[in-house]
Formats: C-alpha cells, structure tokens, sequence
C-alpha cells in the first residue's frame, strides 16, 4: 500500500482517447472522401485505378507464392492452406488504402452517401466507377503480363498449376453464383474499408481492414478486380 503511494506520487492519470469513430462519425468521413473521389479529373482516376489494379496485383501473386508453395500442406490441411492463402491477399488493399489509390468496388460504396445528399450528380458518380473500373482492369492486366508472366515469376510448378486450377474453376462457375459470390465479396470489401475508416492510425485501418478481405477469400468469393 503504501510503498505504492509514494511510487504513485505526482503521477497525472493518462486520459482517455477514443480510437475508433462511431459509426455515424465514419458515415461522414465516408461521405466527404466520397465528395473528394468524385471531383477528381478523369486522368487522376485512370492513374490511381491503374496504381490500384497493379497492387491487387502484388496481392495475388504474393497469396500464390506463400498459399500455394507447399503442396504437402495442400494435400494434408487444405483447410489452412486456403487460410494462409486468405491472409496475404488483404496485403494488396492495405497497399491500395495506405496510398490513397482508387479501387472499383470500394468506391462503388464512397460515392453513394454524397449522391444521395446530393453533393454531387449522377454523372460524376458514373464517370468514377466507370474510369475506376477501366483502371483497376489496366492496371491488373499490365501488372500479371509485365511484372508477372515475362520474368517469369510464377510460371513453374507448383505455382503455375496453382494458377491453372484457380482460373479453369473460376471461368466454369454458374453466372448466378458468380453474381451471388461477388456481390458477397464486395460487401466484404467495403466493410473492410468501412472499418478502416473507423480508425485514426495505421494498426487500426491495417486491422480492420485485414479480417473481412481474409473472410472473403478464405470462403471463396468472387472479387470482381
């Protein structure tokens, strides 16, 4: 007791901070970055898509190379080696929100608060999402051709077969359960962001954002980047 006065003595009690926002506090910082994408020019939002699609991009390839490079791991426990798989993938959107990059399906939520307070027209909305998508299209296709297919990286086993498989099972699924993945994976996505938006530093908006994306991939999701 009384050892612990004196240690004590002159100590100002720490105050308390709130590190999260409320939910209606991230509805309005949604809004205004919302407000923000939506009067950037066209080549700013190419630029940026393209920047987003090649850091997807990084993201992939990195969850190929690490969920991928054990075949004893997938033969034995596929269930963890699709989870180590999951885990590296959010590596791309910490990439893509650190930057401040533009990403199609995270947008197609920033946008709808401003145009429903109408703070914006339908047109800038359109010729976001629009340009956005054509960037991050870009910007994935340069990154998986150039940075990926001509040094080679990925080409060989078991990353090549891994690869294969990947996208032989994704081209042969049913139209409506593609839709019904995407529409799933994207609402995974936004909240990631969502909760991103929640946070003041960068361990928070690397934490909030890190589950859901591994949620997503873990159960098989469609992302439509």
């Amino acid at each position: 007791g009384r050892f612990f006065t004196v240690l004590s003595a002159g100590w100002k009690p720490l105050k308390r901070t709130m590190v999260f926002q409320h939910a209606s506090e991230i509805s309005q910082i949604v809004m205004k970055a919302g407000i923000v994408k939506a009067n950037l020019s066209w080549w700013q939002i190419i630029i940026r898509g393209f920047v987003a699609g090649a850091f997807l991009g990084f993201g992939t390839l990195f969850s190929i190379i690490v969920g991928y490079g054990s075949t004893t791991l997938k033969a034995t426990d596929p269930g963890l080696q699709k989870l180590v798989y999951a885990l590296c993938f959010p590596s791309g959107l910490a990439l893509i929100v650190l930057c401040g990059m533009e990403l199609f399906t995270g947008n197609t939520m920033f946008l709808i608060p401003g145009l429903l307070a109408r703070k914006f027209p339908l047109k800038s909305l359109l010729k976001n999402w629009g340009l956005c998508y054509l960037g991050n299209f870009l910007g994935s296709v340069f990154f998986m051709g150039i940075m990926v297919y001509f040094p080679g990286l990925a080409l060989t086993d078991p990353y090549a077969t891994a690869v294969r498989e990947i996208t032989e099972t994704k081209c042969n699924l049913n139209w409506g359960y593609v839709f019904i993945r995407g529409v799933s994976a994207n609402w995974m996505v936004c909240a990631a962001l969502f909760g991103a938006a929640a946070a003041d530093d960068l361990i928070g908006k690397l934490f909030a954002l890190w589950f859901p994306i591994t949620l997503f991939v873990a159960c098989s999701l469609e992302h439509s980047i």
